[in-house]
């Protein structure tokens, strides 16, 4: 019983400390802080940020997310052209040689 009474002191003092040396390290950030302006306040686009912000998050969470999962599976794959097949991600042989071609004419007039 003694020991635990003793423990429940020593971090009791541990937090007083850490609350004095906190409110130590920030005097007076109250009073710190500039008064009210009201020529710097009312940003037009901070003010439609406020608005959009939350109304494309409902956006994003009702429509985007569940539309991208469902073109995951087949139906919606085929109806929006959606592939997953790594030869789908390859340019063709001419293109891939015309790429190749300009990039060693972009890298030889760089020099």
């Amino acid at each position: 019983m003694q020991r635990s009474f003793a423990r429940f002191t020593r971090s009791c003092v541990r937090a007083v400390v850490c609350a004095a040396l906190l409110f130590a390290a920030f005097p007076d950030s109250a009073r710190a802080a500039r008064e009210y302006e009201a020529s710097e306040a009312g940003n037009p686009l901070k003010i439609a940020y406020y608005i959009a912000y939350p109304v494309l998050g409902l956006v994003d969470v009702l429509i985007f997310r569940p539309a991208y999962f469902l073109g995951k599976y087949e139906p919606f794959q085929t109806i929006f052209g959606v592939s997953e097949s790594p030869e789908d991600f390859e340019l063709p042989a001419d293109e891939r040689d015309r790429d190749e071609a300009s990039a060693e004419g972009n890298a030889s007039t760089a020099l």
